[in-house]
């Protein structure tokens, strides 16, 4: 994951995905947005993929929520630090 950004109108969690098919197979990207959802945990945003990896014997629906958990959930860190950061200045 890239960028975090505010989200579009509603206020929903939007996922683009910009990351070639050949590095983040389509059939992983719904997998990746539940990810993405559980690690926002009900803040909404917009996140652009723009590259990814895959392996054809590794590679799981579950290793990819368990991912876009994951880095959302550093994505939201480092987005708040920067907030709290730089709101005193």
């Amino acid at each position: 994951m890239k960028d975090v950004i505010a989200p579009g109108a509603g206020g929903a969690m939007e996922l683009l995905s910009a990351a070639p098919e050949d590095r983040l197979p389509l059939d992983f990207v719904p997998s990746m947005r539940a990810g993405l959802l559980n690690g926002l945990n009900g803040i909404a945003a917009a996140v652009l993929l723009t590259d990814g990896t895959s392996h054809e014997v590794d590679s799981s629906e579950y290793g990819y929520a368990i991912a876009g958990r994951e880095a959302d959930a550093k994505g939201c860190r480092t987005a708040l630090s920067c907030v709290c950061g730089c709101a005193g200045r």
